[in-house]
């Protein structure tokens, strides 16, 4: 049975397999509807994508591949996709569509067709829509502009708002340039980097903290206190998370808001504003805990939504601008308000709707006064709001989110110290402390707390701590720990080594308790003296309150401890809201009530009756720092900033500080001089001597010093007696004069002292130690320079000096005694050193660096660099500067810059072939032939070793080669030779010249520094040569920076020349050698050696300055300069940014605008308006191309014309003043109102019934445009001019009259109308202007302004602007108009007002005549910064 079934098993599977062979041989039917087998398919076929960036995606596809097909492209339209950025293959079978491509196509339906190698292709649709806020679209706009326009970016609102966009794009802001400390603050925190430890150390949140007023909370600005000053330091605190007294801070910002819920500017100008009112949201969003704040913000958003514009914006003087509305949209941001909600909708349109009507096609955003044009305010407000909108949250929140402040521990410098108990080496120790926005809250020792006020004291600025000798004379020997601990963060220690070097045994004697004295001294009205300078003992825990009481009695005193309202029934509003009693404590007005004050010995406390805020007394001006001006509320003593930099204040702070010097103990002129068994030093001496005093002052004594000396010498050292101040030098700070005046001498053979006929052979080094703790606030020991006390012009005068940071001493060479004094020079090197020409140039050096005058002039021949160089030293010798001749002719301008120096001797340097004997006489004529000497050889070689003999013997010397274009070796060693006082002496390239060698052996040289490489000085002459150091670069450029690294220069300020003409660098040498500085070179780039050089010491290099004109070394190069330079101080010269300069245009042009327009409502019907109140105003409108109502204002003087015409012909200048007005509004003055006026002022029959004013306004107005005048014209433009260039004064000024003295406006408006014939072809009228510019120079003032009636007033200012500029000449960098580094733009802007105007003068309220002569010479100034015609030429501009 089994087997038949495996049978027929068998036989079925045979017939299956069968059938299933047959089945597989038979065509199997299709369904109609199944694909060709020959085509691909994609999955999906339809897709989205949104535009919107925070949406953006990829598309991914996946291919179903027929076969062996393959993908062979993607199409869109007629373009091909491109592989690996339009998409890319991810696998075999599947692909990614880039959101980067997608982003580029248009809303819509976009088709994508896949092509492969068979069969059809595939589709892809894509619906593309875009969700982006069209917030978000603007601020992408705004990004690109910025990024194709990174020039643009100059301030930390930029900053600041790039940050907040989340880009990177890099701006050209400069930190240290920046003049606002809040802005700074900001700034710096959207650079990531640390406001508290900036700029070489700077805390810039303590400096800011500093300044807040401790009773009325108010931070006060530069022109008063306002609400923008209190909302922006807030602001800065807050996003660095630093501690202030808020409450105070915000009760003084609240005070700003008036009834109507507005916020305005200050009490001066108290209009409700939007802009203020979204500015103050800003910061209350911040203290929103604080009573009162929530009522604010709820009466401030209502008073927004009452005032919005039917165009959804807002309108600040009357006008709808975009930085109203972007103010107002991050005001609201920030305090969690939508701006774009319906509440805040207004005639269905946003306030973004408003916003974006202001942005142009490039991303930038115009103001409505200047339609079309960028705006830098606009565009970057307006880049806040739209970063503001796009995050959802206010930048400055986000700033403080970010910030890395409010963790960071205080730190103080040293950590350890070390303490003598022996009284006569017993110092006070100073600590330096980096608070990082914390607050000292005490120190302790052990379990025990010091007492502020006597165990230590805290300055004023809160960043020193000085710990009191007394109280660390109590500690035992051995370690003392003072722990300092502080609001927030660790506390930090000071480890005290404190030793006892106090004599002992049985010849010691217990010294009694030494005495500590202060001075007293009170003024009152008019100078007279209630108490005068008189030594009172102190006591513990004095003030300069408890004094003056124990001085003059309870009874002699009212007030308080916190406010003395009177002395000796003098009492405060006398005379006046701004009269009463301010005191002084060595010379600095404290900001604290005189209780506050703890005294300390030597200190100087000076009481002063003052009629208006301490101006008549010489005390900083207080106007500007939030206190009150009433009889009843002038502060506690009125409070005032340090004075440092405010030279207006410096001579009677000075003069104060000097008042000690009357009273020095016999204690203390014992520790300043030499000990008594201090040997003499020979004249023979073949080491250096070091001499110290008990204090610490030292002496160094080269060999040779001595060698005019037949015996030896005795030096003697004690504290001066000059209670004379700085004159000339307005910017030299006296320091305590006690430890930092000393009179040097040499004790005859009778004892007696002998100071200046005593000569040194070689430089003898004078050093001062330096404690930082008596430096003012805000000094840097970079500023300090010792003086000497010059008898002959009774008067200080600037020697130099360098700090050495590791042994804390200020030294410098001299080689005479006098009486010398460490200052503070708080006017820094000006950014160029330049003149109209080489002899010019070497004018504003000597100017520069000899404002005191000098005793000595060297004259050198501008076209013989040998001899100029090889005097280098020596005029450092004599501190002497450096002036140029030519051969046979002395310079006019030479000529006034020597008598302005008045010296006694006058050295020319080569022969009579160099600087001819006619010269010399001409000198003697007034000098007197034995005060006119000569070093002159043969020839350069023989020059440079007479030269050599006047210097004395160092036995050192330095080789250059003194061929006729090897000057760059030599001029950059200048400044080394003449600090060391070795003698420069010259080589030729095959020859060692026999004056050279005989030289050599002359001053017995032993040691040679040869500068330049083996092409310049080949080895065969540096073989005859003794001890030679070679100092070399590739070229000379690399030569000088060889020089400058390899003798260790003082890189601190650097000095910058042209290596192409020694002319302009030649007087650089000189100037440098005071400051141990080096001289480096460029050509017309900026040479590897240079960049590398400035690089290597941008840690270090504070003050670069360019000395040459721009024609010597251009802008753009000073520009890149600067850059390799980061930690650059900023003078003031330039401090102004043209940000600053537009924003004080547009608030100006506003405020003149309101001025004619309050003129024309206050009219009386009929009344025809004097075209006065609006002719100015149209040309420098115009010029500015702010043309908006410029029409009305022509038609107003066609009307004016019509119907007056005889008083418009009654004056010249009316005459052409109506015609400038014309032509700047782009009227046509040959044809307006029916008048010629070009041809009715060339026929003027009185051309000078005005003076010269006549002529000049006249030549102003025919050369304003292309006029040709009528052929029978009475007044040519030739003619006026002849008439103006016969009226210039002996001392190159103009006049009125053309008589007496010159006058600075009638001065300046000459040079306005000669402008257009300063050229070449004009040599007469280039005499003319030159020595017209040299008068304005002279007349110019310290403060950078000039004085009209012994009153600084804006109208000189404006009109020497605008002559300059009309010139081409740069204010920011000449010069010759740079006063203590104040410049004309910064004397200008001293006067304007709160309300957009300018004031005549430094008091009292905006005039109409001082705001449009500021408009004009603002004009002016940006014109020619913009590279546009000078303000009075109305030609097309030139291409």
């Amino acid at each position: 049975m089994k087997r038949e079934f495996r049978k027929l098993y068998s036989w079925l599977l045979i017939a299956v397999m069968m059938i299933s062979t047959l089945v597989m041989q038979i065509p199997l039917a299709k369904p109609a509807y199944a694909a060709t087998d020959t085509n691909s398919t994609i999955t999906p076929v339809t897709a989205v994508f949104d535009k919107n960036l925070s949406k953006q995606a990829d598309i991914s596809v996946t291919m179903a591949v027929y076969g062996n097909d393959t993908l062979t492209s993607i199409t869109n339209g007629g373009t091909t996709l491109t592989a690996g950025s339009d998409y890319t293959v991810t696998t075999a079978s599947s692909i990614s569509i880039g959101k980067g491509y997608l982003a580029q196509q248009p809303s819509g339906t976009t088709t994508l067709n896949f092509i492969f190698s068979a069969g059809n292709p595939q589709a892809l649709q894509i619906t593309v829509s875009d969700s982006t806020p069209a917030y978000s679209t603007s601020l992408t706009k705004v990004l690109n502009y910025y990024q194709s326009n990174s020039s643009k970016a100059t301030s930390w609102w930029e900053t600041v708002g790039l940050w907040g966009a989340g880009e990177s794009i890099g701006t050209t802001w400069d930190s240290s340039k920046e003049t606002s400390l809040a802005g700074n603050i900001l700034g710096t925190l959207a650079k990531g980097e640390d406001p508290s430890n900036t700029l070489n150390g700077r805390n810039l949140l303590s400096e800011l903290k500093g300044t807040q007023d401790s009773s009325t909370g108010a931070f006060p600005g530069s022109y008063g206190p306002t609400s923008s000053d209190q909302i922006w330091a807030m602001l800065a605190l807050d996003a660095a998370k630093t501690q202030y007294d808020q409450e105070k801070a915000i009760s003084n910002l609240l005070a700003y808001q008036n009834s109507d819920g507005a916020f305005f500017y200050s009490t001066g100008y108290n209009t409700s504003d939007p802009d203020q009112t979204g500015m103050a949201l800003l910061v209350l969003a911040n203290h929103q805990t604080v009573a009162g704040v929530t009522d604010s913000m709820v009466k401030a958003k209502a008073y927004l939504k009452g005032i919005q514009q039917d165009t959804g914006g807002f309108a600040s003087w009357g006008t709808d601008n975009p930085n109203s509305v972007a103010t107002v949209i991050s005001g609201l941001v920030a305090v969690g308000e939508d701006p774009l909600a319906d509440g805040w909708k207004k005639n269905g349109k946003t306030m973004l709707d408003d916003l974006l009507s202001f942005q142009l096609d490039d991303g930038s955003f115009y103001s409505p006064y200047n339609p079309g044009k960028t705006d830098a305010m606009a565009t970057y407000q307006s880049l806040i709001a739209l970063g503001d909108l796009n995050a959802h949250k206010s930048v400055w929140q986000r700033l403080q989110e970010s910030s890395p402040q409010g963790n960071n521990n205080s730190v103080i410098t040293p950590v350890t110290a070390v303490f003598d108990k022996n009284t006569a080496n017993q110092a006070d120790v100073p600590i330096t402390m980096t608070l990082n926005g914390h607050i000292l809250t005490s120190i302790t020792n052990g379990g025990t707390t010091l007492t502020a006020g006597s165990d230590y004291t805290v300055s004023a600025a809160g960043s020193t701590v000085t710990i009191a000798k007394g109280y660390l004379a109590q500690q035992a020997t051995g370690t003392t720990t003072l722990n300092f601990l502080f609001s927030v963060g660790n506390p930090q220690t000071l480890q005290i080594t404190v030793s006892d070097s106090t004599p002992t045994g049985s010849g010691s004697i217990t010294q009694p308790p030494v005495q500590s004295n202060i001075t007293l001294t009170v003024v009152g009205k008019n100078g007279q003296t209630i108490l005068p300078s008189t030594t009172v003992p102190l006591e513990s825990g004095d003030t300069a309150y408890s004094v003056l009481i124990r001085k003059l009695g309870q009874a002699a005193v009212t007030g308080s401890g916190s406010y003395v309202s009177g002395i000796n029934g003098i009492n405060a509003g006398t005379d006046g809201p701004s009269s009463g009693w301010m005191y002084s404590v060595n010379g600095v007005y404290p900001s604290v009530g005189a209780a506050a004050i703890t005294l300390k010995n030597g200190d100087v406390v000076v009481w002063r009756y003052t009629t208006n805020m301490g101006k008549d007394i010489g005390a900083p001006d207080n106007s500007g720092a939030g206190t009150a001006t009433s009889a009843s509320s002038i502060p506690a003593q009125p409070t005032v900033t340090n004075p440092v930099g405010s030279t207006g204040s410096n001579s009677q702070t000075n003069q104060d500080a000097l008042a000690v010097l009357t009273n020095v103990t016999a204690q203390q002129q014992a520790g300043a001089r030499l000990p008594e068994n201090t040997p003499s030093v020979s004249s023979t001496a073949t080491e250096r001597v070091v001499l110290q005093a008990a204090d610490g002052v030292q002496l160094t004594v080269p060999p040779g010093a001595l060698n005019n000396q037949s015996t030896p010498v005795k030096f003697t050292v004690e504290i001066g007696k000059v209670t004379t101040p700085p004159k000339a030098d307005t910017g030299a700070t006296v320091l305590n004069p006690l430890k930092y005046q000393r009179q040097f001498g040499l004790e005859s053979s009778k004892g007696a002292v002998q100071e200046e006929p005593v000569q040194f052979n070689a430089p003898v080094e004078i050093s001062f130690p330096v404690a930082s703790g008596d430096l003012p606030s805000g000094i840097t020991t970079q500023q300090l320079a010792i003086y000497w006390w010059n008898t002959t012009k009774n008067d200080w005068v600037k020697l130099g000096g360098v700090f050495d940071p590791i042994t804390k001493t200020l030294s410098v060479p001299t080689y005479h005694f006098s009486t010398y004094a460490v200052m503070a020079d708080v006017s820094s090197v000006p950014k160029r050193l330049a003149g109209l020409d080489r002899f010019q140039t070497a004018n504003v050096v000597a100017t520069q660096g000899w404002k005191a005058g000098a005793d000595n002039v060297v004259l050198v021949n501008a076209y013989a660099f040998s001899d100029a160089l090889a005097a280098v030293p020596l005029a450092f010798k004599l501190n002497a500067p450096i002036l140029l001749t030519e051969t046979n002719t002395l310079t006019p301008s030479t000529l006034e810059e020597i008598q302005k120096m008045t010296p006694k001797k006058i050295t020319l340097i080569g022969g009579t072939a160099v600087i001819s004997q006619a010269i010399q006489a001409e000198l003697e004529k007034v000098y007197g032939a034995d005060n006119v000497l000569r070093y002159g050889g043969s020839d350069r070689y023989s020059t440079a070793a007479l030269i050599a003999t006047a210097l004395g013997t160092t036995g050192k010397a330095i080789i250059a080669n003194g061929g006729e274009n090897s000057y760059a070796d030599a001029l950059a060693v200048s400044s080394y030779a003449a600090y060391k006082g070795i003698p420069i002496l010259f080589t030729e390239r095959t020859v060692l010249p026999d004056p050279t060698v005989q030289a050599l052996t002359a001053q017995k040289v032993s040691s040679t520094i040869v500068v330049g490489g083996s092409y310049v000085i080949p080895e065969d002459i540096t073989q005859r040569l003794p001890g030679v150091v070679r100092y070399a670069g590739s070229d000379r450029y690399a030569t000088a920076t060889a020089i400058a690294q390899g003798l260790n220069l003082n890189t601190d300020r650097v000095y910058v020349v042209t290596g192409l003409n020694f002319a302009d660098a030649l007087t650089a040498g000189n100037l440098a050698a005071h400051s141990f500085s080096p001289v480096i070179m460029v050509d017309d780039t900026i040479p590897e050696a240079a960049s590398s050089f400035l690089t290597a010491h941008k840690g270090t290099t504070t003050e670069l300055v360019i000395v040459g004109g721009t024609g010597i070394i251009s802008a753009d190069q000073e520009t890149k300069l600067r850059t390799l330079v980061p930690n650059l101080v900023q003078p003031k010269e330039g401090a102004t940014t043209r940000q600053q300069v537009d924003e004080t245009i547009s608030g100006l042009a506003v405020w003149e605008k309101a001025y004619i327009q309050a003129a024309f409502k206050q009219a009386a019907s009929g009344e025809i308006i004097d075209p006065t109140v609006y002719n100015w105003p149209t040309v420098g409108l115009g010029r500015l191309d702010l043309n908006d109502g410029l029409s009305s204002y022509l038609a107003k003087n066609e009307k004016y014309i019509g119907q007056d015409w005889n008083s418009v012909t009654r004056k010249v200048t009316d005459l052409a003043r109506i015609s400038l007005a014309v032509g700047a509004a782009k009227g046509d003055p040959r044809n307006f109102g029916g008048k010629d006026l070009i041809a009715e002022i060339a026929n003027y029959p009185d051309i000078e019934a005005q003076g010269i004013n006549g002529p000049i306004f006249a030549l102003l107005a025919l050369n304003s445009g292309d006029y040709n005048l009528p052929s029978a014209a009475q007044w040519t433009t030739e003619k006026l001019l002849k008439i103006i260039l016969n009226k210039q004064l002996p001392d190159g000024g103009f006049s009125l009259d053309g008589t007496g003295d010159s006058d600075p406006d009638i001065t300046a408006m000459a040079l306005q109308a000669l402008a257009p014939y300063h050229s070449d072809s004009h040599p007469e009228v280039q005499a003319v202007v030159n020595k017209a510019l040299a008068c304005l120079s002279t007349l110019q003032d310290s403060e950078g302004g000039f004085k009209s009636g012994g009153t600084d007033s804006s109208e000189s200012v404006s009109q020497t602007m605008i002559a300059l500029s009309s010139l081409g000449i740069d204010l920011d960098t000449n010069s010759m108009f740079i006063k203590n580094n104040n410049t004309l733009l910064s004397a200008l802007l001293q006067f304007r007002s709160a309300d957009g105007g300018f004031k005549h003068l430094l008091t009292g309220n905006s005039d109409n005549t001082a705001s449009e002569q500021a408009l004009l010479a603002l004009a002016s100034y940006v014109r020619l910064k913009d590279g546009k015609n000078s303000l009075y030429d109305f030609r097309s501009e030139k291409p």
